[in-house]
């Protein structure tokens, strides 16, 4: 196999506009060139990101994202946040680490805990256990029932 003859430079200006973004990887994923960036260039492609309110410094890691009428929650190091989808305040609904799987109705978000299944009211607030269980994992919630699987099968938990 070949491998391109030229070597490019994507600088933060070509990284940030997506399409131009896609189009030049595109090119270089067909070997028509070689692509090279630096961490400087990614911090700065990054800072117009967060300038542009397209991400914040607050959500850089994201583990898990979830729409609920019209509210974006995400789970991550920091716990779980949310903020309006067209863009607006963070609100922190839990702090402390979250688990990256989350499932949502109306009032709670469900995540998985430490040896626990968890949920918390949706504009924030304590966090209350609604099982405990070994190293629960993923979470689906439906009308009447929160369903996770951990150490021993998948679980059932009515009413949610």
């Amino acid at each position: 196999m070949l491998h391109a003859p030229f070597k490019v430079v994507l600088d933060a200006n070509v990284l940030y506009p997506f399409t131009l973004r896609d189009t030049l990887l595109r090119a270089a994923a067909e070997d028509l060139f070689q692509v090279y960036w630096s961490a400087k260039i990614l911090d700065e492609a990054i800072g117009n990101l967060v300038k542009n309110t397209t991400i914040t410094d607050t959500t850089s890691n994201v583990l898990e994202i979830r729409a609920r009428a019209g509210t974006l929650y995400w789970a991550s190091g920091q716990g779980m946040e949310s903020m309006p989808q067209g863009g607006g305040a963070i609100t922190a609904v839990v702090t402390g680490f979250v688990n990256a799987r989350l499932a949502l109705d109306d009032t709670y978000a469900y995540y998985p805990g430490n040896n626990a299944l968890m949920k918390v009211p949706l504009g924030g607030g304590l966090p209350e256990v609604l099982a405990y269980a070994t190293q629960p994992y993923a979470v689906v919630v439906d009308q009447t029932s929160v369903y996770f699987s951990a150490t021993g099968g998948i679980f059932k938990v009515t009413p949610k």
